[in-house]
């Protein structure tokens, strides 16, 4: 039977951590769970006055997502350590069990050995003694750039669009400095395209701006003027009708389907804005990137978000109820590093702290990117999915090429 052991000193106790796997047994295809998490036990006082040593053996359920499910225990030792043990164990996290590189929920045997002063000589006799521990390389290719000559005409790139003017018409409360500043914001962005689709563009901009001062009914519509045109440019001016009906405070921000964070104080604590402030949609925009981070980190990758407004018309408030959709949370089936050496490309694995088995998380994989940029003319990242399966493949392009 397979076996992992790791040891700590707690004060003026060792504790020795057998994990014994229940299921992977020789010849099974599950590759049992690893921790990669494991806070210490600590020795409870009663058994340490009373030099109390010994092993007590835990039954631990691991889940698909790595966490603890249940903690039975199947030997006691007393005296108080079987709590400090499933205390400890309850709170460790896994790299869960793969059966044909897909998550399993998996039963494993821990013995947890708690034993007064230290025995080096003991310890590393039981080291030597062990497997050593499954891992899953990073596959990495060498590969050069592409040849980046010219092989035909480059396609042009869609004429540029200059917004020389901004006018806007309607009742207006927002002060005539703001309008300013929102008419200036519009003319200093860069456009391209036809002149239509700038226009609707610029309008939605004026939209966007109303909403962060609190105006969440307001109604934007309009017209442009071609003041000059030619094949590669064009200028216009831009004519913004505006019903910006009353401003909004903030109600509440709610939450419904979050089932992996079921903490909504949690969630609602993300989004920079209180309750009862002047509503602003850069705020709650901010707060759903924050969510999205959140669970990507948990290898929720698809996981969706759709604030649905709610206004109280009396009190001139608006509300969101937000629908998550949390989607499948996937782990990490393969990774693949592709360079122009081995040696950048042995250097690079260093710095992947994501690994095979673990469930995908876009902090490490942005703590890649930061120190390995990939080549400019594609994605960072490419990443190929396995809806079916839950499971994640990664290939990092670390080449130094030119953009063709």
């Amino acid at each position: 039977m397979a076996s992992k052991l790791i040891m700590v000193r707690v004060i003026s106790a060792v504790v020795m951590l057998v994990v014994l796997h229940g299921t992977a047994h020789a010849g099974s295809d599950i590759v049992p769970p690893r921790p990669i998490y494991h806070p210490n036990p600590e020795y409870s006082e009663a058994a340490r006055k009373a030099n109390v040593q010994g092993t007590c053996v835990l039954r631990v359920e691991v889940g698909t997502d790595g966490a603890v499910h249940d903690v039975r225990v199947e030997r006691s030792l007393g005296m108080g350590l079987d709590e400090k043990a499933i205390e400890a164990v309850r709170s460790w996290r896994f790299e869960p069990a793969l059966k044909s590189g897909n998550p399993v929920a998996d039963k494993i045997t821990v013995e947890v050995t708690f034993r007064m002063g230290t025995d080096a000589d003991a310890r590393q006799k039981l080291l030597n003694a062990l497997p050593p521990p499954v891992e899953f390389p990073i596959s990495t290719t060498v590969e050069s750039c592409p040849d980046s000559s010219p092989h035909g005409q480059t396609e042009p790139l869609n004429p540029e669009v200059r917004i020389s003017d901004v006018v806007f018409d309607g009742t207006l409360e927002i002060p005539a400095e703001e309008q300013n500043q929102i008419a200036a914001a519009i003319k200093q962005r860069e456009y391209r395209g036809s002149a239509d689709g700038v226009t609707d563009e610029a309008l939605e901009l004026v939209r966007e701006a109303w909403q962060d001062r609190g105006y969440f009914k307001v109604q934007v519509t309009g017209e442009s003027k071609i003041i000059s045109s030619n094949p590669v440019s064009s200028r216009i001016a831009l004519n913004a009708h505006i019903d910006e009906h009353e401003q909004c405070r903030l109600g509440e921000i709610t939450f419904r389907g979050n089932k992996t964070i079921s903490n909504n104080r949690a969630l609602r604590d993300l989004f920079p804005i209180k309750d009862g402030e002047i509503a602003n949609r850069q705020n709650i925009a901010q707060g759903l990137e924050s969510l999205r981070k959140a669970y990507m980190v948990q290898g929720f990758i698809n996981v969706t978000f759709v604030p649905e407004p709610r206004f109280d018309d009396d009190g001139q408030l608006v509300s969101f109820d937000i629908d998550v959709d949390e989607g499948k949370q996937f782990f990490v089936s393969s990774i693949n590093l592709i360079g122009e050496n081995a040696e950048t490309l042995k250097d690079a694995s260093k710095d992947l702290f994501l690994k095979v088995g673990q469930l995908y998380n876009q902090n490490l994989i942005n703590l890649f990117l930061t120190k390995h940029p990939a080549r400019a003319d594609e994605s960072h990242t490419m990443l190929h999915l396995n809806e079916k399966k839950g499971t994640a493949d990664l290939t990092f392009d670390l080449r130094h090429c030119r953009a063709q």
